[in-house]
Order: structure tokens, then sequence, then C-alpha cells
């Protein structure tokens, strides 16, 4: 997970690197054109920290653009020019890399003391539930004193019990640096911006129903006999109302339904997949796992999917499930199963069948009691695990995702101690009442964590040392080149910051879910489970098959950061070296699953 990565005293290798890093940039150069010239040293001086505050770039170039990089590689050469002369005297800064933090708020305040202490005066441990920089002026300290940059790489929320406290930390530190801090989007991070927003309820006009032109009638009727629905936050309010009562209908019928034995029937399902997935083709593995709710080639073992999630797979799902569960086992017979493996593929269809019966009457049920929206929510589960609609609303509602932080936001609004802006706005705001899955959007807290995470939008971010941090891996194609199409337009390999920055810019700018829509939606394209390339299997792929020298020459990449996925179950070193390039994994596993 966390990796201090301290770039010190870099001296003439640097220098060396510095001046090929421009010519990638900005065409042949030569080593005195970069040298900053009397005239530059004069009106600037040779102090790197005064440089780098006006340029606002000790960190970081925040987008491409090779006059930036220009100014930036100039004054750090004169302060390698000063370390030459004198050693101790380049004021060269340092870069500070930290990924996915997954609620883990204590292992960031050890991080970041860690570093601290390596960087300054400062002694002792941070506490992550008073203000860094309060911590710091007890010791005469403050944040803007500090000569570094900080490289925050995403994921805050998840898996972790602070999520909260995580992004008051972070909140805090780039808003004390604007010039010295990125904060890089994880998927976990985007989750939280769609659902804030309610990208993923009907509400709002642009809402995207993927051809299902039932559910899109029923929208449109609904607009007008139940205006209150729509178009303002009380109708997202409502939307949001509903959605909690349907998973809490969903989760009852999946722990009640089949005498409350689906866990136990799940079980034996795995143990059958695990014997007997070798002998079988595409389709047949596909239609297992979405039958268990066992993605086992992409390493997510408990999808809420099949028998894992029975209430929150769709009538239309479970109808696809049998179908495709029936030719399975036609095709298993033709192909000469044994009678043990046929008799599991004979109870797959028998329990398809009671299942998706049971669903679809459930279905019939809500809509003749008045339950209109529970149709519409059974269209958004019929694309789990795919839809950017999908993901998000799944956030509130999944273990330890969005129930963490209303576990959390409620522990702090209780405690008199807890002494914050946000959350003295929510004692108000609830008022002695509990945060529930039904109100959490009121939540100014949850809003603000929403906004930060909106307003800080990167895809990547490239170090002062020309270092390239992304949260993951962008999909690679097999020829290692990596492209990126939005908006009509394709970039391919080194032009892919260009489309980088486009995508965050329109991020940071839409004001709706309908202008967020299309740059999160192609992001989350990476990280779904049915459409993602950047999970381990890949990632191995890339590193081990394609190679990192292949891929990273095509970016200009020398050194490269990845998050996203732990090094545990990567299996892979935290370095990835191949001649020149380098490779770095972040991640090594914050949240008490991964063994943080």
């Amino acid at each position: 997970m966390w990796n201090l990565f301290i770039k010190k005293k870099i001296l003439i290798k640097t220098a060396i690197f510095l001046a090929v890093s421009l010519v990638l940039l900005n065409g042949p150069a030569s080593a005195d054109y970069l040298r900053p010239s009397s005239a530059w040293r004069s009106k600037n001086g040779s102090d790197i920290g005064s440089v780098l505050k006006k340029s606002e770039t000790i960190g970081f170039v925040r987008k491409y653009d090779p006059a930036a990089r220009v100014r930036q590689i100039r004054a750090l050469l004169s302060e390698i020019d000063n370390e030459l002369e004198k050693p101790g005297t380049g004021n060269l800064p340092t870069v500070l890399m930290i990924s996915d933090f997954h609620g883990a708020a204590d292992k960031l305040a050890a991080f970041l003391s860690y570093g601290f202490r390596k960087l300054s005066v400062f002694k002792g441990e941070l506490d992550y539930n008073v203000s860094i920089e309060e911590q710091l002026n007890k010791q005469g300290l403050s944040l803007k004193d500090l000569n570094l940059g900080i490289d925050l790489g995403g994921d805050i929320p998840d898996r972790g019990p602070y999520p909260i406290r995580t992004f008051l930390m972070l909140e805090e530190l780039a808003d004390n640096l604007p010039d010295k801090v990125v904060f890089k989007n994880g998927n976990h991070d985007y989750y939280v911006t769609g659902n804030a927003i309610g990208i993923g309820l009907p509400w709002y006009k642009d809402f995207h129903f993927y051809g299902d032109k039932a559910a899109e009638q029923i929208i449109k009727e609904r607009r007008q006999t139940n205006p209150e629905y729509f178009d303002d936050f009380n109708g997202l309010l409502l939307w949001t109302g509903h959605l909690a009562e349907y998973v809490d209908m969903q989760e009852a019928f999946g722990q009640e339904f089949l005498d409350g034995k689906a866990k136990e029937l799940r079980k034996e399902f795995i143990s059958f997949y695990d014997a007997n997935s070798s002998k079988w083709n595409k389709e047949q593995l596909d239609v297992m796992e979405n039958f268990i709710g066992y993605f086992k080639r992409i390493d997510v073992p408990d999808p809420y999917v099949g028998l894992n999630g029975m209430g929150r797979t769709s009538a239309l799902s479970w109808k696809d499930v049998l179908k495709q569960l029936k030719k399975g086992r036609q095709d298993r017979i033709e192909n000469g199963a044994d009678n043990e493996e046929l008799a599991m593929w004979n109870q797959a269809v028998s329990l398809a069948e009671k299942i998706s019966a049971e669903v679809s009457n459930r279905l019939d049920l809500a809509i003749k009691n008045g339950q209109w929206w529970y149709q519409i929510f059974e269209s958004i589960n019929s694309r789990a695990y795919e839809t950017l609609e999908w993901w998000c609303n799944d956030w509130a509602s999944h273990k330890d995702w969005g129930k963490g932080v209303i576990k959390e936001l409620n522990e702090m609004i209780k405690n008199p101690d807890v002494k914050n802006k946000y959350i003295e706005l929510d004692r108000k705001e609830f008022a002695g009442q509990e945060v529930t899955q039904s109100n959490y959007i009121r939540s100014h807290t949850f809003q603000a964590f929403a906004k930060f995470t909106q307003r800080h939008f990167k895809l990547y971010s490239r170090s002062v040392y020309n270092d390239l941090a992304t949260h993951s891996w962008i999909p690679v194609e097999d020829n290692a080149s990596i492209i990126i199409e939005y908006k009509g337009n394709t970039y391919t390999d080194y032009d892919i910051y260009t489309g980088l920055d486009i995508i965050g810019e329109d991020v940071r700018a839409a004001d709706d879910p309908g202008s967020l829509w299309e740059a999160l939606n192609l992001v989350n394209s990476w990280y779904a489970d049915t459409t993602t390339r950047v999970k381990p299997v890949f990632q191995r792929k890339y590193e081990q098959e394609i190679g990192i020298t292949a891929i990273q020459a095509r970016i200009r990449a020398r050194r490269w950061f990845t998050g996203h996925n732990p090094i545990n179950k990567l299996k892979v070193p935290f370095m990835v070296q191949d001649g020149e390039y380098m490779h770095f994994h972040m991640d090594k596993g914050a949240a008490p699953r991964f063994g943080g």
C-alpha cells in the first residue's frame, strides 16, 4: 500500500535523465541549452523553493505542457549545479508517493509521520483524529514549510475502518499544499463521485437505459404522474430511499429462500467448479460463474450475483442463466461428461428454474402492489458488474464500502470529541437521527467527500523527476500499444496524455450527472469486472508477456508507478525492471482483507 520513494541528491545521473526527458518532450536539445542562463538566474534566483512556488511545480507538472517542463528542468539543473559545486547545498525536492488508502487513516498517519521525520525536525507520530497542521504547529512547523511533493494515488474509501478520516486528512494536505499535492482518482473514488450526484438513479433526464424500452417508458410516464421523483435533490432522495428498500428486500430474500441453504449450496458448487472447470469452454465457465457467484478467472471470489445474490440478480438475468445452464448441460452430455459431473449440472438447472420462477413472481407482485420503481432497479441489476450506474448504486450498500462510510459517519457524529466543520453540520442535519442507507445522501460530510474526489479528479501525474504515476495500469493492446477513445477522438501511446487531460477536465467541470457520464463511463470500463483489463491476470500479462519496455517506451515512461492490485494478489516484487525501464507496484494492501 504505502511506499516512501525519496529522491534526494540525484546529481549527475539526474541531470542526464532530465536532459533526455526534455528531448522526449520537446525534441532534440543539448545540455547547454537546458542550463539556466545567467540572466535567468538573475531573474529567478538559484533557490529552487522560491522558483517552484512561483511556477507551482515543486512536485508535478499539472498537465502536458512542454514550456512548464522546460522551466522545471532548468530550475532543477540549477540546484544540481549547486550540489555538484558543494554537496549538501542543492535544494532538490523530495516526492512522497502513496496509493490505495482504503480507509486506513491509521496507516496513512504512520506513513506521513515517517516522511515528516525524515524530511524535517518533526518528532513523534501523527494522530489521525487531529488536524495535521495543528499537530505540526505544536512543534513550530507547518505543512507549507515542507519542501516536498506528495503524490496521492487514489482509492480513499472502502474495506478499511476510517474512510471519512482518511478523506479529511487528504483534503487537509491538498488544501494546504495546492502546488505540492496531486490526487489521482481510483475506481473507489469515482464510485463516491457518481453515487453522490445520483448518476445511477433515473432522477435526471439523460439517464441511460441501455436499450430497456420498458424501463424507459415507465420513467417517461412517471415524469408526468410523479414529478416529485425528478430533476431536483428531493427527487434524488426519494430514489435513494427506494433503492435502500429494494436492497433490504433482496438481502432478506437471499437469506431466506431455499430454506436458507444458499450459502451451503454455493460452497458445494464452488468445489464442483474448481474440480471440473478445466474441462469447460468459455460459455460454460461464464454461466457457471454467474450461477454460483464466483468470478474465479479474474480473482473476484464473492460477487453479488447467482447463489451469492439471488434477489440482486434480476429476473431477466436469471432467465438467461437458466437458458445457458441448459445449453451447457447439453454440451457436456455431447462431450461425454461423466455421471458425477452431469448430476451437478442437473442440480444447477433445477435450482436455477426454482430461483428464476420465484424472482419473476416477486417482480410481478411488486408491480401489482404499486412498487413501480422495483422494475427500474431490476433493469439496472440486469447489467450487474458492468455499467457505471450499477457500480455507483452498488457502492452504497456494499459491505465495508458505503456501509463502512455510514458506520463511521454515525460514530463521528455521536462522538463529542470529534471537531470538524462537516461533522458539525451533520449533527444539525440529522438532529439525533441515524445516518442510514435511505438518507446518507443528505450528509454534508459525504457530499464534501464526493466533491473532493471530483474537484481533484486526475488520471495520471508526472513528478518533478518525470516519473509517471497512475492509479492502475491503463488497458494495453497485444501489440503493446495503449489506445483511448473518447468523444470521437482516438489517443494512442504518447498521445494518451492529451486524452487523459481532457477526461480529467471534463469530470472536474461537470455539474450534473449527464455531463459527468461519458468520462466516468469510459474509465469505469477499465475497472468493471465484466469488461476489465486491469485485474491481476491482465497486469501479469502486460509485465511478463508483452513486457514493460515494449509498453513504457511507447508512452515515454522510464519509471511507472501503479497501484490498484495488491502485491500479495499480483505475486510480484515491488519493482520490476527491464533494462532502463522500471515498473513499481504501490498497493501493499492497506485494508485488513489484503493483509493491512
